[in-house]
């Protein structure tokens, strides 16, 4: 799956991982300056998609520090996407590792 190296804000970066449904990316969201990941959805086929969007909405329900919570889900050259917080830091600005059901892997800024 190819994806585009910018788009709307968004600065895209390395990938984190892969999983039945997508490819997640580090990327840089340009006008706030913090780093995201975004996942795409790795087919395009109906029923792919219907089942990412609720995987999106169930996740997007979850408010905890050890969930990576989303931002928005939108489209880029048809694919669906949905960037969200990178890595969560405590108050004491320690980093924290920050893992969610769609996600293998962890990220924090870029290494």
């Amino acid at each position: 799956m190819e994806v585009p190296r910018e788009f709307d804000d968004y600065v895209i970066g390395r990938e984190l991982g892969r999983g039945a449904t997508g490819t997640v990316y580090l990327a840089e969201d340009a006008m706030l300056a913090r780093p995201v990941a975004i996942k795409f959805i790795a087919r395009l086929d109906p029923g792919a998609r219907q089942r990412f969007l609720l995987e999106a909405r169930a996740i997007a329900q979850i408010h905890h520090p050890n969930v990576v919570g989303i931002y928005r889900i939108g489209k880029v050259e048809s694919r669906t996407r949905w960037p969200s917080a990178s890595r969560s830091a405590s108050p004491a600005g320690s980093r924290r590792r920050t893992a969610a059901t769609w996600c293998t892997a962890t990220s924090s800024r870029a290494t």
